[in-house]
């Protein structure tokens, strides 16, 4: 089993930071109001019971976005885990894999037409070509200097 984890943008890793943030101290600050005995009628106290939860299921579902999201190559599958979704794909449905030198980008190509870009650091490209060629070889590989 080959696990590979994903590279975001700064940008994404800055949205998904405060994202926590915020959740959390939305979650702290009505969770706070609840137990220091603040009035809330029978509707606003329900209110504030569902927007904690919320904002924290929503707080650990960016926390796992962050930290959790990876491609595995295990057996004959190839895995997607983003946070709390997990995309399973036979390796042997991928036909082909392009390197675009410009953008920087690796793609994977499946049999039915599908595409994803692989997220991951360059210094990994070459290892998880390996990994998923040495399950199927029949992966064509492609280094391609413009987009098309």
């Amino acid at each position: 089993m080959k696990k590979f984890s994903l590279k975001y943008k700064t940008a994404v890793y800055v949205l998904l930071s405060l994202i926590i943030i915020i959740c959390l101290s939305g979650t702290v600050f009505n969770v706070y109001n609840i137990l220091a005995g603040v009035e809330y009628a029978g509707y606003k106290l329900v209110s504030a019971i569902t927007i904690s939860v919320i904002a924290l299921l929503i707080a650990v579902t960016a926390f796992l976005v962050l930290f959790n999201s990876k491609y595995v190559i295990k057996d004959n599958s190839f895995l997607a885990y983003f946070g709390i979704v997990k995309v399973k794909r036979d390796i042997f449905d991928i036909v082909a894999l392009t390197e675009f030198k410009i953008s920087n980008n690796l793609v994977v190509y499946f049999k039915d037409g599908g595409y994803t870009v692989a997220i991951i650091k360059k210094q990994d490209y070459d290892r998880f070509i390996s990994a998923l060629r040495t399950v199927n070889p029949e992966i064509k590989y492609n280094k391609n200097d413009e987009e098309n």
